[in-house]
């Protein structure tokens, strides 16, 4: 075999000539991945830092909220304690100095959380006096031609116009975000303790709240209160359903049928008449002519109201004694067919075993008188007349002040809504699938010692 100058000879073997070993390519490819996998590497330890850096600073900024939070409820509710037997012409001074000074006792991010006290009442201030609506639940701010000031909302805030200055993050610099606005507020109110809108007020009865069927009671801003401490004093058949702020029953158990919300509260304290000393209306010695038909009609001393077909009675602002009257077709208030009896500062007072029956597509629209003995109240049943009043059909009843029945009953049945401002009566049914809204209105809530709660 022939040598060339300079030049090795290849190794030969029975499969040919080969340019490089196995075990040389075997050797450089690993080192290859092996770097690619170093990038790669470094590139996931970048992005979980920085997920790790956004986490902290997102769990700072959640816990930064919750203090803030705590800072606003306890700067409100003490502002809230100042509020009423501060003065206006201060500017309720030490009502925003009771808030200033609790915000700086509660710690936000590691420092203690300043308020602006806003002595111009501004809307979007840190501290604003004014009233709250517990109807609409809403915040209105102070008005001197409104003169109201039972509430006190706080915003507790970091950000870029507040005291504090925005919150700074640890790694939100790196991300081109080094600070954040995070603000939380809370609204405290002033005011007596939350009075039942419907009482029963039967101390002895099994069903002295008794619903059937599948009526819808409704009562969002007032508490329902059974008096009665007999087991099921609360009781009924069906589906019937009450939602309200507080259901209480002095007994100790209710009805397994239906849905109330909240649970109602067993054995709770009994509740007496709030009403116990309204004084009955003089009775005046003769009758008018009853009301029968169409018209307009003073108030006075009427021996019935007996209305059918498609009549209209109107009743002038006043007291109405109303008596069952003569015969047995008189049951003091006799609605039928589709008459209406209509009133505005209205109170019917139902003396002598007058009571209401109500029928067909008849309807009833009162509101109370808005001043004097009788304000919020729409109808007084006798103390001594226990007869029960019957809302039935698929007419109107709208009564936007107290129904007051301290030895009668109420039986509520047929298909439409019923709404009444407040209900207090010795017992009470309710038939059918109708629905029943509670509103309070014309309830002026007794005097008595007042408590300090939040309300948003």
């Amino acid at each position: 075999m022939k040598i060339l100058p300079g030049r090795r000879p290849l190794r030969t073997s029975s499969l040919g000539p080969r340019s490089a070993t196995p075990s040389r390519i075997h050797r450089t490819l690993p080192r290859a991945r092996r770097g690619v996998i170093t990038i790669y590497v470094a590139i996931f330890g970048l992005v979980l830092v920085g997920f790790l850096a956004l986490g902290i600073d997102a769990a700072y900024t959640v816990h930064t909220l919750q203090e803030l939070h705590v800072a606003a409820d306890a700067s409100a509710l003490a502002a809230a304690a100042r509020v009423k037997t501060d003065t206006p012409g201060s500017g309720f001074a030490a009502t925003r100095q009771a808030a200033v000074d609790t915000a700086l006792l509660n710690d936000a991010a590691n420092a203690g959380v300043q308020l602006d006290p806003n002595p111009a009442n501004a809307a979007t201030g840190d501290v604003v006096v004014g009233w709250w609506d517990p109807v609409t639940k809403q915040f209105h701010e102070y008005d001197p031609l409104v003169g109201l000031h039972d509430a006190v909302r706080v915003r507790a805030r970091r950000t870029s116009s507040s005291l504090g200055g925005k919150l700074s993050l640890f790694f939100g610099g790196i991300f081109g975000t080094p600070d954040v606005d995070v603000s939380r507020s809370s609204t405290a109110q002033v005011a007596p303790p939350l009075d039942p809108y419907i009482l029963v007020l039967r101390p002895t009865q099994s069903g002295s709240l008794y619903m059937n069927g599948n009526p819808s009671l409704s009562v969002p801003n007032g508490a329902v209160q059974v008096d009665s401490n007999a087991p099921q004093g609360l009781d009924g058949v069906g589906n019937p359903s009450i939602t309200a702020k507080r259901i209480r029953v002095c007994g100790p158990t209710v009805t397994s049928a239906g849905n109330f919300t909240p649970t109602p509260r067993v054995n709770s304290p009994y509740l007496p008449d709030p009403l116990a000393s309204l004084p009955s209306p003089t009775i005046p010695p003769s009758y008018l002519p009853p009301i029968t038909g169409t018209g307009t009609y003073p108030p006075g001393y009427y021996s019935h109201i007996s209305l059918t077909g498609q009549a209209i009675a109107t009743l002038q602002p006043g007291i109405f004694v109303i008596a069952k009257g003569s015969g047995h077709k008189n049951k003091g208030i006799e609605l039928k067919g589709g008459s209406q009896l209509l009133g505005s500062g209205v109170m019917l007072y139902l003396h002598d075993g007058g009571r209401i029956d109500i029928g067909g597509n008849a309807s009833m629209i009162l509101t109370p008188p808005l001043s004097g003995t009788y304000q919020g109240v729409c109808v007084f049943q006798a103390r001594g007349n226990a007869s029960v009043c019957s809302i039935q059909g698929n007419g109107t009843y709208d009564v936007l002040g107290t129904m007051y029945h301290p030895a009668g009953g109420l039986d509520f049945g047929g298909g439409p809504g019923r709404t009444v401002g407040r209900i207090i009566t010795w017992t009470m049914s309710m038939n059918g699938n109708g629905s029943y809204l509670i509103t309070g209105q014309g309830f002026l809530p007794p005097p008595g010692p007042e408590y300090v709660f939040l309300v948003e």
